[in-house]
């Protein structure tokens, strides 16, 4: 009996290379689907509208720029296969693209993108930051902090108020009215004023004139100014 010739697919599982050779004008018509689907048009990396490479490793479709930059940081981050016919695809790397997908893996590995005119540098580190590091995942918005407590004016606070049953009017200490005399609307007052009788003297001099002594009662009766000045 002849050996049976076997082929090692990317995820490290063996197939009958006959089997997996037969079966390829198939893989190419899913991989052809998978690709056309919304989610899968775009490179995962950063954005572009090319999806011809693909990491079977995290199931996510990228741009040949980014299959470069995949490869650079090592198969054992990342795995990467061609789509365009030149590779043969085994079932287990189909499941794997079948089963995750860019939407998926970006709620797995996070949605993050690098602009495709970083550099290669800053596409491995995203790409490890992504994969291996997973700095990317469930991250959420921060949230704002909540703000400073108001100070507390410390006589207050060491002041002692009895506290009020449920029902009951609260005790009115003194504490207590003149908190709440602060609060009220301050009431408008009128102060009567008495001015003594050498204050006119003292403003416009020692005048030579006769001032009735009596009270006037209407301003018909006033004398007028001029006439008091003379």
């Amino acid at each position: 009996m002849a050996d049976v010739r076997m082929w090692t697919s990317k995820l490290g599982n063996k197939f009958p290379f006959d089997t997996i050779q037969a079966s390829d004008a198939a893989s190419q018509k899913e991989l052809k689907r998978l690709r056309s689907l919304p989610e899968n048009s775009l490179c995962a990396e950063c954005g572009s509208k090319d999806n011809s490479w693909a990491s079977v490793t995290h199931g996510v479709f990228v741009c040949i720029v980014c299959s470069d930059v995949h490869r650079a940081v090592g198969t054992h981050i990342t795995k990467m296969k061609g789509c365009t016919g030149t590779y043969l695809w085994g079932p287990d790397e189909l499941e794997a693209m079948q089963s995750m997908g860019n939407r998926k893996a970006a709620m797995k590995y996070g949605n993050k993108v690098i602009s495709s005119h970083a550099s290669k540098e800053e596409k491995q580190r995203h790409v490890v930051d992504k994969y291996d590091r997973k700095l990317f995942a469930n991250k959420t918005a921060p949230q704002a902090p909540e703000p400073a407590p108001k100070p507390v004016d410390e006589s207050l606070a060491r002041a002692k108020v009895p506290p009020c049953n449920q029902g009951q009017r609260p005790i009115a200490t003194p504490l207590a009215v003149s908190i709440a005399a602060q609060v009220q609307e301050p009431k408008k007052m009128t102060t009567a004023c008495t001015v003594p009788d050498s204050f006119f003297d003292d403003l416009f001099g020692d005048l030579d004139c006769d001032v009735p002594a009596k009270a006037i009662t209407s301003a018909e009766s006033q004398p007028p100014l001029i006439d008091l000045l003379a």
